[in-house]
C-alpha cells in the first residue's frame, strides 16, 4: 500500500506541475498570437483598402474579414492573457456580471460572423463566375459588398442576443454571506449553455465547413467547364490559322532560290507576287 500511495502522490504532483506550466506558457503563446495576428491583419488591411484594389468585390470582403479576424483575437484568448497579468488571476468575464454578459456575447457573435463572412466570399465568386457577362449584376454585387457583410453581422447579433439575457444568472448567497448580498455565476444556467454550445459549434464550425466544401466543388466545376470552352475556342482558331498559312507563304514553297534572288532586285516582280498572294487570300 505504501508503494501505491507514493505512486499516486507522484502522479498527482506531476499533473499539478504540468497544469502549472500550462498556465504559465499558454497565456504567453496567446499574447504572441494576438500581437502577431493584429500586426498582420492591420498590414493586410492597409493593402486591401487601396483604391486600385478595393474596386473588386472579393477584396472588400477580405478587408472586412481582416477587421473581424482582428477582433476575434480579443475573445477568450485575450481573457486568458488578462488573467495571467491579473493579481487575482481572474478572467475578464469574471470581473462583473455586466462584463460577463457583454464579453461572452461578443465572443460568440464575432467568431460566428467571421466564419460566415468567409462563406460570403465563396458565394460572391460563384455568382461572379456564373453571371460574368452581366456587368450590371456584377456592379451591384461589388457596390453592395459591405452591405452584405453588415447584414451577416446583424443576423448574428440577433442570433446571440439570448446570451445577453440568459448569461450570468444570479445565484443566492450561502449562509456565511448576508442575505441581502448576491453573487453571479458566468456561463450559467448550465441547461441553457449545454444547448447554446451545440448551437455555437454548428454555426461557427460545422455549417460553414459544409458550405465551403459545396462552394469549392461548385467553383472547380465552373472553372473546369470554362477552361474546356476556352480550349475548344483556341483549337478552332488555330485550325483556321493553319488553313491560311500555306496561301500566305505559298511562294516560299514553290519559288526557287534563283527566282527569289531575282525578285529582290526586281521591284515589279516583287509587287506582282504580293498582289497575287493577296488575291489568293481573298478567294479562300
Amino acid at each position: 500500500m505504501q508503494i501505491s500511495n507514493n505512486t499516486i502522490e507522484t502522479f498527482n504532483t506531476s499533473n499539478f506541475a504540468i497544469k502549472e506550466n500550462d498556465e504559465q506558457i499558454l497565456p504567453l503563446i496567446n499574447l504572441f498570437l494576438i500581437a502577431f495576428g493584429t500586426f498582420g491583419n492591420l498590414l493586410t488591411l492597409s493593402i486591401l483598402t487601396r483604391k486600385n484594389v478595393r474596386k473588386h468585390s472579393y477584396m472588400r470582403y477580405l478587408s472586412s474579414l481582416c477587421i473581424i479576424d482582428t477582433l476575434c483575437l480579443y475573445t477568450w484568448n485575450f481573457s486568458l492573457v488578462y488573467s495571467y497579468f491579473n493579481i487575482e488571476r481572474k478572467k475578464i468575464e469574471h470581473e462583473g456580471k455586466i462584463l460577463c454578459r457583454i464579453f461572452s456575447f461578443y465572443s460568440y457573435f464575432i467568431l460566428q460572423s467571421s466564419s460566415w463572412v468567409i462563406c460570403s466570399i465563396g458565394m460572391d465568386r460563384i455568382i461572379t463566375l456564373i453571371f460574368r457577362n452581366k456587368t450590371n449584376l456584377i456592379f451591384l454585387i461589388t457596390k453592395h459588398s459591405y452591405t452584405i457583410v453588415i447584414l451577416v453581422l446583424l443576423a448574428f447579433l440577433w442570433l446571440n442576443f439570448l446570451v445577453l439575457i440568459k448569461n450570468a444568472e444570479s445565484v443566492e448567497s450561502n449562509q456565511l454571506i448576508p442575505k441581502e448580498a448576491s453573487s453571479y455565476s458566468c456561463y450559467e444556467p448550465k441547461s441553457f449553455y449545454v444547448i447554446w454550445d451545440i448551437v455555437h459549434i454548428i454555426m461557427y464550425s460545422i455549417m460553414p465547413f459544409f458550405v465551403l466544401i459545396f462552394e469549392n466543388i461548385t467553383l472547380n466545376i465552373i472553372t473546369v467547364n470554362h477552361e474546356k470552352k476556352i480550349n475548344l475556342h483556341c483549337k478552332s482558331m488555330s485550325y483556321q490559322t493553319k488553313r491560311l498559312v500555306p496561301n500566305i507563304s505559298d511562294y516560299e514553297f514553290r519559288t526557287s532560290w534563283k527566282e527569289k534572288l531575282a525578285m529582290k532586285f526586281d521591284k515589279k516582280r516583287r509587287f506582282y507576287r504580293k498582289s497575287v498572294n493577296i488575291q489568293n487570300l481573298n478567294l479562300n
